[in-house]
C-alpha cells in the first residue's frame, strides 16, 4: 500500500513538473512571438510583454536574452546598413547628374571647337 502511494505521489510530482515545463515552453513561444513582432515594427506594447515574461520565466536561463540580444544588434546594423545604402543611392544619384551635366558641357565644347577650327581654315 505505501509503495502505490509513493507511486501516486511520483505521479502527481511528475505531471506538475511536466504542467510546469509546457507554460514555461508556451512562455518561450510567445517570448519568440513578441520578439518576432518587435522585430519587424517597434512597439512599446511588445516590449513590456516581453519584459514581464522575461521576469515571470527567468528566461535568462534559456539562452532567450542572447538570441533577443543577437537579433537587436542585427536589427540596429541592418537600419543602418540601410540608411548607409540610402546616402550611397542618393551619392550615385548626384555623380550621374554631373557626369550627364559635364558630358552636355564636353559635347558643347567640342562643336564649339570644330566650328572655331572650320572658321580658320
Amino acid at each position: 500500500m505505501a509503495r502505490t502511494t509513493e507511486l501516486q505521489l511520483n505521479m502527481v510530482d511528475s505531471r506538475k513538473e511536466t504542467e510546469y515545463m509546457k507554460e514555461q515552453l508556451d512562455a518561450l513561444v510567445t517570448a519568440m512571438q513578441l520578439l518576432k513582432n518587435q522585430l519587424e515594427v517597434s512597439d512599446d506594447e511588445n516590449d513590456v510583454q516581453l519584459e514581464n515574461l522575461q521576469r515571470k520565466w527567468r528566461l535568462e536561463d534559456t539562452g532567450f536574452c542572447s538570441l533577443a540580444s543577437t537579433c537587436h544588434t542585427m536589427r540596429d546594423n541592418w537600419s543602418l546598413s540601410m540608411k548607409e545604402m540610402e546616402n550611397i543611392e542618393e551619392d550615385l544619384k548626384l555623380a550621374k547628374l554631373k557626369e550627364h551635366k559635364d558630358r552636355n558641357r564636353i559635347n558643347a565644347l567640342e562643336r564649339a571647337l570644330e566650328i572655331t577650327m572650320l572658321e580658320n581654315k
